[in-house]
């Protein structure tokens, strides 16, 4: 007998912005979710408009962009400002960058103001969406910043020039990386742009380095050979992978033999760190055997997928089997998907990863895999896989969007509606149109609004 419950109050706030969430019943007009968040944008407390910015991280809308422009030039603090540079990062949107370039431009103010950690944050977006911008905003104003001296501003400049390989400044990282009293963060950094800038001249540091006591140092030198990746530096890795007395260089020496070139040895390397005492250094050889598409590791790694006492080891190997893609890597993820022993933790994981990579080839599996959690009470692997069919860009996912619709968690409508608007379903209006009118859902009903102001 099928079970109509409320959702949990968990499951509803993941998914709903501020204030949606209590409002389910009443009101004879309704304002779509995109308008009532772009009205928090503007004018809502801090609280509300950072909780509104985590929630539409995942679903860009361009309508979005000019409230979250005026937002950044308007306000006075530094979490609101920080909140919208990192939406404009994570979706790669370059629309803020005259904002971020005048920031920088009055860098003294700035600074005053906010603090050396937000012109950090200011240069990084810049370095993401406008590495050109950023290199020219660099080439004039990279000395005045470091002299800031703000030892998290300094450090973020030797990163950045690391990321762009800005050359002109190697001899100041160069001579920070030997400098014996300067703090271990900005030391390790600029470390580990040495190898970024592959400067040959930085194997007799690194060497040093790593034959010093100093545990972060040691790993910073251990990624950054990892970088310049030497053939007569693979011993020194080697042996960090068997260093006992400190578990994360062995995870970072199995992140420095990814960028090695292709050999028996290091194969084997990587395969044996996958039975490394510490979860971090199997994570690591998962991600670095999937990277690599290493076909002869597909054995060990649905071992793990199946079998590590680690959750995090257990996600890594699905993701290297995904990422490596194979018809046996991708069937046995299938054949785990499809099997209701698997872990509740896990299964969800899998979904995501064959709707994001292999949908073509593996849509019959989703769909039974829906049909088995279709009547159970909140089921989060359904949950999961609606989100993100939601989230793709199918007008043939028609059919599922339909079945979302009449599903009795209003959750599983929403993600249906939501996939209808980003699809651009002109087909669905009638339905959308019956939801406005007759469901006494107002959240349901602001989402059908949004998705027919986006069709009409």
């Amino acid at each position: 007998m099928r079970r109509h419950t409320r959702p949990s109050l968990y499951l509803i706030f993941l998914l709903l912005p501020l204030s949606a969430a209590g409002q389910q019943q009443g009101g004879s007009e309704t304002t779509s979710i995109v308008e009532e968040r772009k009205q928090v944008l503007l004018y809502g407390i801090e609280t509300e408009v950072i909780d509104v910015l985590d929630r539409i991280k995942t679903e860009p809308d361009p309508s979005y962009i000019e409230p979250l422009k005026a937002l950044y030039g308007q306000t006075t603090s530094k979490k609101l400002k920080t909140a919208v540079l990192a939406y404009f990062s994570e979706n790669g949107l370059p629309d803020l960058v005259p904002e971020a370039k005048e920031t920088l431009d009055a860098y003294e103010d700035a600074f005053d103001t906010f603090g050396g950690a937000f012109l950090g944050d200011v240069l990084e977006y810049l370095k993401e969406v406008s590495p050109r911008d950023c290199e020219e905003v660099l080439a004039t104003s990279f000395d005045a910043l470091f002299s800031l001296n703000d030892e998290g501003l300094k450090t973020t400049l030797v990163r950045i020039a690391g990321d762009l390989q800005l050359s002109r400044h190697l001899e100041r990282i160069r001579s920070i990386a030997e400098d014996d009293t300067a703090s271990e963060r900005i030391r390790m950094e600029a470390l580990k742009t040495l190898g970024k800038m592959k400067d040959p001249g930085a194997l007799e540091t690194l060497r040093d380095v790593f034959d010093a006591e100093e545990k972060g140092l040691k790993r910073a030198a251990c990624e950054a050979i990892g970088f310049l990746a030497d053939p007569s530096t693979l011993p020194l890795v080697l042996k960090a992978l068997q260093d006992q007395t400190d578990p994360y260089l062995r995870a970072t020496a199995v992140r420095a033999l990814s960028r090695f070139p292709d050999t028996e040895e290091i194969e084997v390397a990587l395969q044996d760190a996958l039975r490394d005492s510490f979860w971090r250094t199997r994570v690591a050889a998962c991600e670095v055997l999937g990277e690599k598409g290493s076909r002869e590791s597909i054995p060990i790694l649905k071992y793990k997928a199946e079998k590590d006492p680690e959750f995090q080891v257990r996600q890594a190997a699905v993701k290297a089997l995904s990422t490596i893609g194979t018809r046996e890597a991708v069937g046995f993820l299938e054949a785990l998907l499809l099997n209701e022993r698997t872990s509740f933790q896990l299964r969800p994981v899998i979904a995501k990863e064959l709707i994001d990579r292999h949908f073509s080839s593996v849509a019959e599996t989703i769909e039974k895999t829906m049909a088995q959690e279709w009547e159970k009470e909140n089921s989060q692997l359904l949950l999961t896989i609606c989100k993100e069919l939601s989230l793709k860009s199918d007008p043939g996912l028609s059919s599922l969007y339909e079945r979302m619709l009449g599903h009795a968690n209003f959750i599983i409508q929403i993600y249906g509606i939501e996939g209808i608007r980003r699809n651009r379903l002109t087909s669905f209006i009638p339905r959308l149109e019956e939801i406005l009118a007759t469901s006494k859902n107002n959240t349901l009903k602001k989402y059908a609004q949004a998705a027919l102001d986006g069709l009409k």
